[in-house]
C-alpha cells in the first residue's frame, strides 16, 4: 500500500486544522457537553443533601447519652455504636461537594473556551499553522503550542464531557442509580428508625421530628438500646453503596475528563508537529 506523500500529509493536516478552526465556531458538542454538567451537578448536589441530612439524623443520636436502671445504674453512649457510620457518611458528603465544585469549573470552562476570543484566537493559529504547512515550511514550536493550547482550550471540555458521558452510561449508569437508590431508602429508614417513639414499630414516624422522639427516649428511658441498634444496622448497610457512588463520581469528575484531556494534548502535538516529515 503507498503511503501518502508529504505533501498530501500536510495538505491533509492543514484542512484538518481548518475544519477544527470552524468548528469552534459552530460549537457541535456544547449544547450536549452542558447538558451532561447539568446533570452531573444536580446529581451531585442531591447525594450532598441525602448525606447532610443522614448526617444530621445520626448526629442528633449521637449527642444523647442515656442514664437507665438496669439494676444497677449505668449511661448508654450511642455515639459509640455510630462513629465508624458517621464518619463514613461525612467523608461521603465531602466527597459529593467535592463533585459538585468540579462539574461547575467544568461549567465555568465550558463557557470559557466556548467564548468568541478563544474562536478567533484559535482560527489566526490554525490558519498561520495551516499557512506553513500549505507551503511545506515547518512551524515554529511556540505556534505548535500555541495552537495545541488553544485547541485545548476550546475543545477539552466539551470532548472529554460528552466522551465522560457515553463512558458513564455504559459503564457506570446502572450502578450509579442503584446505589442512589438505596443510599435514599437507608436514609429514610434511619430517619423512620429516629422519629419512631418508644415502643413504636420502628417505621412509624410521630410527629414533632427527630428531636422530639429522640427528647420522648431520653425522658422515658425505655427501649433506647434496640432503637440505636436498629439505626446502626441500617446505616451500616450504607457502606458499599457509599463507596460504590464515591468511585462514580470520582470517575466521572477527574479521571475519565483528565484522561481524555490528555489524550487529546498527545494527540494534538503528534498530529500537527511535522505533518510534511
Amino acid at each position: 500500500m503507498t503511503r501518502p506523500t508529504p505533501r498530501v500529509r500536510a495538505l491533509a493536516a492543514a484542512l484538518l486544522v481548518a475544519l477544527l478552526a470552524v468548528a469552534a465556531w459552530v460549537r457541535p458538542l456544547d449544547d450536549a457537553a452542558a447538558r451532561h454538567i447539568d446533570g452531573g451537578m444536580k446529581a451531585a448536589f442531591a447525594a450532598f443533601a441525602t448525606a447532610r441530612a443522614l448526617n444530621g439524623v445520626i448526629s442528633l443520636v449521637q449527642s444523647a447519652q442515656v442514664s437507665a436502671q438496669l439494676g444497677v445504674g449505668m449511661s448508654v453512649a450511642p455515639g459509640e455504636l455510630l462513629d465508624p457510620v458517621n464518619d463514613l457518611i461525612e467523608r461521603f458528603s465531602d466527597a459529593m461537594l467535592a463533585a459538585t465544585v468540579a462539574f461547575g469549573v467544568q461549567k465555568v470552562l465550558l463557557a470559557v473556551g466556548g467564548h468568541w476570543v478563544v474562536a478567533l484566537a484559535l482560527g489566526v493559529a490554525a490558519f498561520a499553522w495551516a499557512g506553513l504547512a500549505v507551503a511545506g515550511r515547518p512551524s515554529p514550536r511556540w505556534l505548535l503550542r500555541a495552537l495545541a493550547l488553544l485547541l485545548l482550550a476550546r475543545f477539552a471540555v466539551p470532548v472529554a464531557a460528552v466522551g465522560t458521558d457515553l463512558l458513564a452510561r455504559t459503564f457506570l449508569a446502572s450502578q450509579q442509580e442503584a446505589s442512589r437508590q438505596a443510599i435514599e431508602a437507608l436514609t429514610g429508614e434511619a430517619k423512620a428508625a429516629a422519629q419512631a417513639g418508644p415502643g413504636a414499630p420502628a417505621g412509624t414516624a410521630e410527629p414533632g421530628g427527630a428531636g422530639t422522639s429522640l427528647r420522648e427516649w431520653l425522658s422515658r428511658g425505655v427501649e433506647l438500646g434496640p432503637r440505636i441498634e436498629a439505626l446502626a444496622r441500617t446505616a451500616g448497610r450504607l457502606a458499599e453503596h457509599v463507596t460504590s457512588l464515591i468511585v462514580v463520581f470520582l470517575l466521572q469528575t477527574l479521571l475519565f475528563p483528565v484522561a481524555l484531556a490528555w489524550g487529546m494534548w498527545r494527540i494534538t502535538l503528534s498530529t500537527f508537529r511535522n505533518p510534511s516529515g
